[in-house]
């Protein structure tokens, strides 16, 4: 059955980044009839993000739903805390936290192979994501999502951009996490 649509469009959306440059983001969006007493909570409006980003390491990856990964990216930034001991934790904090404001659909970039690219740097992101994976607010496809993170830096992921794609995250649609953060980024 087709959902009955009340509305659909694509978005252009101007973002100021902290280094001051305009960003330019554009997505489709639509809005189901049968959704829309659930939507009211999020000022009665939704976005369907239609991107997908590929998650790279060592030549492996993973392609995620983008709304799914700036959440696990948001997460991980967010664990990673106000002061981390080393710099490279920074950084890779600052940037995560940027990957996952929503300007960069289809195109979300964790610089896996930069932040991850000794042992000891992995093996502290492996217990990052195992302390996101334990929290009780993560959502499942936040967790699922970080699984195959942790699946990918561990090596048990074999797959590149061009593999069959028969493992994606699926889960509600629009995901909530998604739709929150963006009335928030919008002020609504």
């Amino acid at each position: 059955m087709v959902p009955n649509k009340i509305a659909a469009g694509y978005v252009r959306r101007r973002t100021r980044l902290s280094n001051g440059v305009m960003w330019l983001n554009s997505f489709s969006f639509s809005l189901d009839a049968d959704r829309a007493p659930q939507l009211k909570a999020f000022g009665g409006f939704s976005y369907r993000k239609m991107g997908t980003s590929f998650v790279e390491y060592k030549g492996h990856g993973f392609w995620s739903w983008d709304g799914y990964l700036e959440h696990v990216l948001f997460l991980l930034a967010e664990t990673i805390g106000p002061s981390p001991p080393e710099s490279w934790l920074n950084e890779a904090r600052d940037h995560w936290r940027e990957q996952s404001t929503g300007i960069f659909s289809a195109w979300i970039h964790p610089n896996l192979d930069e932040y991850v690219s000794c042992e000891d740097r992995r093996t502290v992101v492996l217990r990052l994501i195992d302390e996101l994976q334990s929290r009780r607010d993560v959502t499942p496809e936040a967790a699922e999502t970080a699984e195959f993170l942790r699946r990918l830096l561990l090596g048990e992921i074999t797959t590149d951009a061009a593999s069959p794609l028969d493992y994606m995250v699926s889960g509600e649609h629009p995901y909530e996490w998604w739709v929150r953060r963006n009335a928030e980024m919008e002020g609504h």
